[in-house]
C-alpha cells in the first residue's frame, strides 16, 4: 500500500508521509518529528504540514519532512524521533485502503 514516498538527491532527503485527516496537529507533529515546522520550499531541514479540509479517508494530511547536511552533523537531533514516527504511521496507514469502495480508484 502507498502511504509515502522519499526522494534522495546530493543535498537533502526529503520524505513525504501521508497520515489519517485530523489525526496530528503542527505542534505535534514537531514533538514526534523533533524537527521545527517550516515554509514550504524552504531550503532548511524541518518539515511543512498540509491538512485537508476533509474529515474522512481517502483524504489525509500529508506531512513533508526535509533533511539537510545539517541534519546528520548536528549532535542536536535525534534521529530515533524520526525512525519511530515513520514506523507508527506506517502501522496507521491501514486507512489508505480500509475505506468504501466507493471510493477507491
Amino acid at each position: 500500500m502507498k502511504w509515502g514516498q522519499v526522494d534522495v538527491e546530493k543535498s537533502r532527503i526529503r520524505v513525504v508521509i501521508d497520515l489519517y485527516p485530523g489525526k496530528y496537529s503542527g505542534r505535534e507533529l514537531e514533538q514526534q518529528l523533533g524537527l521545527s515546522l517550516k515554509e514550504k520550499r524552504k531550503r532548511i531541514t524541518g518539515f511543512y504540514f498540509a491538512k485537508t479540509d476533509k474529515i474522512d479517508p481517502p483524504f489525509h494530511d500529508t506531512v513533508m519532512i526535509s533533511l539537510y547536511n545539517d541534519y546528520f552533523e548536528n549532535d542536536d537531533y535525534d534521529y530515533s524521533k524520526l525512525l519511530i514516527f515513520m514506523s507508527n504511521v506506517a502501522d496507521e496507514a491501514y486507512f489508505k485502503t480500509d475505506y468504501p469502495e466507493k471510493f477507491r480508484k
